[in-house]
């Protein structure tokens, strides 16, 4: 019975794996466009255990996330949907910049796991951002 659940462990962690791995090809796609709107790329993590998981924050300027450009580059790449799922959430920020002035916001944080699922966050930051 062990040996039995061993396997089916080992098989759910291979495909994870398979599964990270083609994401990092459209996650490397992913960085030089992000890049390309500005942002710069911090603290890469890569975390090996049952499920392994890449993660990685971009941080820039909050004035640069133009809601209509972001939505155009999102357009021109529905291939890629890890870069569409960043986009998006850069959106979302670029929307919080117009909604929330009182926040003062000048950059904006992106932190991104490539894992099972996916999880993707966003959180302004109150100081200069060197990018």
């Amino acid at each position: 019975m062990f040996d039995k659940l061993k396997d089916v462990a080992k098989d759910i962690s291979s495909a994870a794996t398979d599964k990270i791995g083609k994401s990092l090809a459209e996650f490397n796609d992913a960085i030089a466009r992000l890049k390309a709107l500005g942002l710069s790329v911090q603290d890469v993590k890569v975390t090996m255990g049952g499920l392994p998981e890449v993660s990685a924050r971009f941080v820039g300027s909050i004035a640069a996330l133009e809601p209509a450009a972001l939505k155009e580059e999102a357009e021109k790449h529905q291939d890629n949907k890890l870069l569409v799922a960043l986009i998006e959430t850069l959106r979302t920020a670029g929307t919080f910049k117009d909604s929330l002035p009182a926040l003062a916001c000048q950059g904006i944080a992106v932190d991104v796991t490539l894992g099972i699922p996916p999880k993707f966050g966003i959180a302004p930051l109150t100081s200069t951002v060197d990018v």
